[in-house]
């Protein structure tokens, strides 16, 4: 069901985190590509590391060569991020970050593969695989958004409703 417009009267921040997830992104990635490429990391060794990695697959390395496969995937994952906006709204600021992490990382990692045909990764955190500030964006906006998904607010229960006036008559045949 779609929700009334009128409740998105404060959808802007949608936009406005989907610009600074966006910019963010583009900016660390110029800043590693001037600094750190090729095969240079800050510092040389440790658990956390910023170095220049290109990625040509997905996440984990996976579907490495096949841009046009991972262009279509992320164009199909936008179309399903604007129905969840339209079909699934809460009118809630969470949500609107939730999905703007997401968007934003989408069309930072997309718009790579489109002018590049790769995407730069520089975050290196232990044994896990390098990400960006892209990939970081979309995990915590998918984790945001199963969370309000999975867990809707309850509406808080009105003390002096109507229904809850009549059980109470029967009840104790009386309203206090």
């Amino acid at each position: 069901m779609v929700k009334a417009l009128d409740s998105r009267q404060n959808d802007w921040i949608i936009l406005v985190v989907i610009g600074f997830i966006y910019l963010a992104d583009q900016l660390t990635k110029l800043f590693v590509e001037r600094n750190l490429c090729p095969f240079r990391s800050i510092p040389s060794s440790g658990p956390l590391q910023l170095v220049c990695t290109y990625n040509t697959g997905s996440a984990f390395g996976l579907f490495q060569q096949h841009t046009n496969i991972l262009i279509l995937a992320s164009i199909v994952g936008l179309g399903v991020l604007f129905y969840v906006y339209w079909v699934h709204y809460i009118p809630s600021t969470l949500f609107r970050m939730s999905l703007g992490l997401q968007f934003g990382g989408a069309f930072g990692n997309l718009l790579d593969r489109v002018f590049y045909g790769r995407v730069t990764d520089f975050i290196k955190i232990g044994p896990w695989p390098v990400f960006n500030l892209a990939d970081s964006a979309v995990v915590v906006g998918i984790i945001i958004l199963v969370w309000l998904l999975a867990f809707p607010k309850r509406k808080a229960k009105r003390a002096g409703s109507t229904t809850e006036l009549f059980i109470r008559s029967k009840i104790y045949g009386k309203v206090s």
